[in-house]
């Protein structure tokens, strides 16, 4: 039965698991930004309040400050396919700040 669990722990250090991770953590982030900082307002008034200022570029970027503390974890657990995800992840985040900065 140890190789089964092996597997288990081992199925956690995939580059799908990192990609994953690296998505979600940014998306629970800034719902907790929302939370703290919406004063009462609906999420669509929310997310409309930031299009007007024309700083959603700026929240998505603080809501990705916590796929760091993700990748580092991932490092220090010896999961280095999981981080990569994580770095992929990052990487597309960018991408889509960066639209939405030239394009929003």
């Amino acid at each position: 039965m140890p190789g089964i669990q092996g597997n288990k722990k081992q199925n956690l250090n995939t580059t799908i698991t990192g990609l994953l991770s690296g998505i979600l953590v940014p998306v629970i982030a800034f719902i907790i930004i929302y939370f703290v900082l919406s004063n009462q307002m609906t999420m669509s008034n929310f997310l409309q309040h930031l299009m007007e200022r024309k700083v959603q570029g700026h929240f998505i970027s603080i809501s990705i400050i916590p796929n760091l503390l993700v990748f580092f974890i991932f490092i220090w657990l010896n999961k280095i396919k999981a981080a990569r995800g994580v770095l992929l992840s990052t990487f597309l985040w960018a991408f889509i700040i960066l639209a939405i900065r030239l394009f929003g």
